[in-house]
């Protein structure tokens, strides 16, 4: 099984809020950017805690609005399988591709479910994404816990990045 050397998380969002004359001091400009609570959490890699060694990368498509992802045969990035068991979720990100209808339910699966939002799940909205970063706190892959549901409407796509560390 492949390896992964580093993994970067930025959080950003930004945007330029313009203000009218009445609302501004004399001398300040009526721009002003909002972006202070954007950070990069530190680089993570083989030798960080907590240590990154592997990933799901993958484009998820519904069928008949649902999908599986099985963790101890989960797709890797060359076409092949990858068995996830004994590692733990370091963090998840995904995202819808439909623009403008259809939400997303990841959660667990009714059997063997892995539950890397909680038994509860999340929605992700058109064109919406979510990430999560437990940093070890979740379940550790197994016969127990290793199927992600994905449910929506048709065939629905999204794209999926999990990365895990080894036990």
């Amino acid at each position: 099984m492949s390896t992964l050397s580093n993994g970067l998380v930025q959080q950003n969002m930004s945007c330029v809020e313009t203000f009218s004359a009445s609302e501004m001091p004399a001398a300040g400009s009526p721009s002003l950017e909002q972006n202070q609570f954007n950070r990069t959490l530190p680089t993570l890699t083989a030798s960080t805690s907590p240590k990154l060694s592997a990933a799901v990368i993958s484009k998820i498509t519904l069928v008949a609005g649902a999908y599986t992802l099985d963790l101890t045969a989960a797709p890797n990035r060359l076409g092949g399988v990858q068995d996830l068991t004994g590692y733990k979720l370091v963090g998840i990100q995904i995202t819808n591709r439909e623009p403008t209808n259809g939400t997303f339910t990841i959660g667990g699966a009714a059997s063997n479910p892995y539950e890397p939002f909680g038994v509860a799940g999340v929605v992700v909205e058109p064109g919406g994404s979510i990430s999560k970063y437990p940093h070890l706190t979740g379940a550790t892959v197994g016969a127990g816990a290793k199927n992600v549901k994905f449910a929506g409407t048709g065939t629905q796509q999204c794209e999926l990045t999990m990365w895990f560390a080894a036990p």
